[in-house]
């Protein structure tokens, strides 16, 4: 494409060097303007036609039937039942989290209360936890990781928010009205938001805590 370019820069410049012989000075001056502006806009326009664009990368779905090793996170097993103690602003109320069967190594979550009803899906993969409220997780929708160390980041996307995980401190000892649990500790952030959450993670049985810009909640049962 480049020495295209140059071929035709030279054809124009010989047309410019022709005018000059064969007509007078004033003519071919203003005749050489109007080629010169015609050359720019034809090469403009050509450029933008020829330019290359990078297609969207692939995002791989992760299936109920991929073959992803043992699982880790144990709290993932169908029958499990976590409740939370969960305040939203100024309301407080019990969130149960009912966990089913969805496929190989894959669950549904039901989240049950008062104020929220809802359902989330679940699979392990690969030392990843991929969460959504979609059935069709994706490599975009890393929630946890199974392994980690300080400094241990990640991105998560689901629809329009992606938020940014970074692991700040290991075996950190939090008790809960469930229990006395070791965990991760992360930090939590919303790109376009301000606010930076915390939240507290354990393998054996999941979230254990969270503290958020205008929610928390906290482990509060569990039935294994």
């Amino acid at each position: 494409m480049k020495i295209i370019y140059s071929n035709l820069i030279s054809l124009y410049c010989t047309i410019f060097i022709l005018l000059l012989l064969f007509m007078n000075l004033k003519k071919s001056y203003i005749a050489a303007c109007c080629l010169v502006i015609f050359g720019i806009n034809y090469f403009s326009s050509c450029k933008k036609d020829t330019e290359e664009t990078t297609p969207e990368a692939t995002v791989p779905v992760v299936t109920p039937t991929d073959t992803c090793g043992s699982p880790v996170m144990s709290y993932l097993a169908a029958g499990h039942i976590l409740t939370y103690d969960f305040s939203y602003f100024a309301s407080s109320f019990i969130l149960t989290h009912t966990i089913k069967n969805f496929g190989s190594n894959q669950f549904k979550t039901v989240l049950s209360s008062s104020v929220i009803n809802d359902s989330v899906y679940s699979k392990e993969c690969g030392g990843w936890l991929y969460q959504s409220p979609s059935q069709s997780l994706t490599s975009n929708h890393k929630y946890r990781k199974s392994s980690t160390v300080v400094g241990t980041t990640w991105t998560s996307i689901n629809g329009s928010i992606t938020a940014n995980y970074v692991v700040i401190a290991k075996n950190v000892s939090v008790t809960v009205p469930a229990g006395t649990f070791t965990c991760d500790k992360i930090t939590y952030h919303q790109t376009g938001t301000s606010n930076t959450d915390t939240l507290f993670f354990n393998n054996s049985v999941g979230d254990v805590k969270y503290i958020g810009t205008g929610f928390n909640y906290a482990l509060k049962t569990k039935n294994f």
